[in-house]
C-alpha cells in the first residue's frame, strides 16, 4: 500500500513540476504587461494653461520712440542740465526708457556734475530717473565714482544709490557696500556702509 501511494505521488508530480515550469516562463515573460495591469500608472499631472511670460513690453503699450534725443530744462533750484542719450521709448503708463544717457547738471557754484549709463528709466510722474548698469558719476573737482544703479530725484537736485560704489580723486581711492547720496544741490556726497578711503600720497 505505502509503494503504491508513493508511486501515485511519484506520477502527480511528473505532471505538476513541468506544468508549474511552463507558468513561471509565462508570468516571467509577460510580467510588464501583468505589472502595468496590477499597478496602473498614476493619472497625468494637470498643467494650468498659463499665457507665455513676456520680458519684453508690448509694441502696444509703446506711445512714442525716437532717437539722437537732447534735451535742456532747469532743476528748482534754477540749476541748468542737459539730457541726451542714443534712443528713446515713451510708454502708455508713463515711463520713458532711454539707451546710454547721459545727465549733464551744471551748479550754481559753478561746478558740473555728469551721469551716465548704459540704460534709464525715466518716471515722468514723480520726475525720478533710474540710472541702470554701469553707471559713472564724475565731478569737476576731479571725483569719478562707478556703480550698477542710482536714482535721480529732479525734484530735489539729490541722486542716491544703495549698490556698492567705488571711485578715485583728488584725495585717493574710496569703496563703499551700501551706496551714496549726493545731497545740497550737488555740492556735497555721502557714502553709507563703513566706507573705506585709500589716500594716495603725493610723488615727489
Amino acid at each position: 500500500m505505502i509503494n503504491s501511494k508513493q508511486n501515485k505521488r511519484r506520477s502527480k508530480l511528473k505532471y505538476i513540476l513541468p506544468t508549474l515550469t511552463l507558468l513561471l516562463i509565462v508570468i516571467i515573460a509577460y510580467w510588464p504587461h501583468i505589472h502595468r495591469w496590477i499597478s496602473p500608472p498614476p493619472p497625468p499631472k494637470i498643467v494650468p494653461n498659463l499665457p507665455p511670460v513676456s520680458l519684453e513690453k508690448p509694441k502696444e503699450s509703446v506711445v512714442n520712440e525716437a532717437r539722437e534725443i537732447h534735451f535742456d530744462g532747469v532743476d528748482k533750484s534754477n540749476q541748468p542740465y542737459t539730457l541726451t542719450a542714443e534712443q528713446g521709448t515713451e510708454f502708455k503708463e508713463g515711463t520713458i526708457e532711454l539707451i546710454n544717457p547721459k545727465l549733464q547738471l551744471r551748479l550754481n557754484s559753478g561746478q558740473s556734475v555728469a551721469l551716465i549709463a548704459d540704460k534709464a528709466v525715466f518716471y515722468k510722474e514723480q520726475q525720478k530717473i533710474e540710472l541702470i548698469n554701469h553707471v559713472k558719476l564724475t565731478h569737476t573737482t576731479g571725483y569719478e565714482f562707478i556703480t550698477e544703479k542710482a536714482w535721480l530725484d529732479m525734484t530735489s537736485s539729490t541722486a542716491f544709490g544703495h549698490e556698492p560704489i567705488s571711485g578715485k580723486g583728488p584725495q585717493g581711492k574710496i569703496f563703499a557696500k551700501k551706496g551714496f547720496k549726493l545731497t545740497d544741490k550737488g555740492e556735497k556726497i555721502s557714502f553709507m556702509g563703513r566706507p573705506e578711503l585709500l589716500i594716495e600720497k603725493e610723488s615727489n
